[in-house]
């Protein structure tokens, strides 16, 4: 695009926009070679001069071309750089938000610092409350499930309203998976609840389960309950957000459509940078925790070396870099299974609700839950299906 001042040409980045401190509205793009300040009405002059060019030149004869434009060339009067001030400003403390304006409005990959944190530092600082204790300030619990040719793993973790986390309980459920092993005792876990010290007693909010390993035993097991309390993850690399809204599958049994249900797709790369993000934050002087932390109880050394099994390595792939997630210890299941608690909670709305709403997503009170007779593997055609939103709590 050329400089309405000086003619230059140039690309227009999101780092020469500048604007008062506090006044996005007042943004103006600054030209990179006489410094003028170029308001948003010279798009319009600019857009009639302005040329594509190959950013490697070497390489403007490949047979595969891609194009790129991210939102500061929208249009005059269009998505504004006002706009994209005022987005940058909203999202540049909260590392998620931050991820997507990079995604979205500057139309980059998120380049993240993704090595684990040492297991033998996480081991160190673990906490003394008990397996299966809630503390007061838990809000709801989501389980996150991984499944294995031989048994079930799963977490249980306590989300709180400013996103931090405990670890309830981390289970083992033995069993061929393929053969119905370890599917009841799953079961079981939905229908459990934890009692807070305040008298409030917290179900599972989502179990959220993977698909990777026995599809169709994962789709048999997620169709006895309703279809926001236990649902069926696929983990997606290239997806730059948390969760995505659902997409219908079709369920067969021996060659027949028996049925259908909603696949969620998860942002696992995503989620890995904001976890290990997570896990390198330290509490004050004065022993608080900062939002996001996370809180472990005594779990074995083990635990810790799955939950940081992966680092997050650079490799050149065709010419360009390119972010990849790779073991570094086999048994990663820990891991995986935070990552789909992970993904239940944002389902539940912990990126999107205010913390006075989180809070309100506490359990049934003592008097309460004696007369709840819901029975979550109750058959699907006795329950009234849920109506409305993906996102509704």
């Amino acid at each position: 695009m050329p400089c309405p001042y000086c003619g230059a040409l140039q690309s227009l980045v999101f780092s020469q926009l500048k604007w008062d401190e506090g006044r996005p509205e007042t943004a103006r793009y600054i030209c990179a070679h006489c410094g003028a300040a170029v308001e948003e009405r010279h798009k319009i002059e600019m857009f009639e001069r302005g040329v594509w060019m190959p950013s490697v030149p070497e390489r403007s004869n490949d047979e595969v071309i891609g194009f790129h434009l991210n939102s500061l060339y929208s249009p005059y009067g269009w998505h504004s750089w006002a706009e994209i001030a005022s987005e940058f400003l909203k999202a540049k403390n909260d590392t998620s938000k931050l991820k997507v304006f990079v995604n979205t409005t500057l139309g980059e990959a998120w380049a993240e610092r993704g090595e684990a944190p040492p297991y033998k530092n996480l081991y160190n600082r673990r906490e003394s409350y008990r397996l299966n204790e809630l503390q007061n300030d838990v809000c709801f619990i989501t389980v996150g499930v991984d499944v294995q040719r031989d048994r079930l793993e799963l977490e249980v973790v306590g989300w709180c309203a400013d996103k931090r986390s405990y670890s309830i309980d981390y289970r083992v459920l033995e069993g061929d998976t393929a053969s119905g092993g370890g599917w009841d005792k799953l079961a079981a876990v939905v229908g459990e609840r934890w009692l807070r010290s305040d008298g409030m007693e917290l179900p599972v909010k989502i179990m959220a389960i993977d698909t990777g390993y026995n599809t169709t035993h994962v789709y048999d097991f997620c169709r006895r309950f309703d279809a926001l309390r236990v649902i069926p993850v696929k983990g997606m690399d290239s997806l730059g957000m948390a969760v995505s809204p659902p997409k219908t599958v079709d369920v067969t049994k021996a060659g027949k459509k028996v049925g259908k249900l909603r696949l969620w797709s998860v942002g696992v790369s995503f989620l890995k940078g904001e976890l290990y993000s997570a896990l390198r934050l330290e509490k004050d002087d004065k022993g608080v925790p900062p939002p996001n932390y996370c809180h472990f109880p005594e779990y074995d050394e083990h635990f810790f070396r799955g939950l940081t099994a992966e680092e997050q390595v650079k490799k050149i792939v065709r010419g360009y870099p390119r972010y990849m997630w790779v073991k570094k210890y086999e048994r990663n299941e820990p891991l995986d299974c935070r990552i789909y608690a992970r993904t239940a909670a944002a389902i539940v709305g912990l990126d999107r609700l205010k913390p006075e709403k989180l809070a309100a997503l506490g359990g049934l009170s003592q008097s309460t839950r004696s007369r709840d007779n819901s029975t979550p593997s109750a058959p699907r055609g006795e329950r009234k299906r849920r109506r409305g939103g993906f996102w509704d709590s």
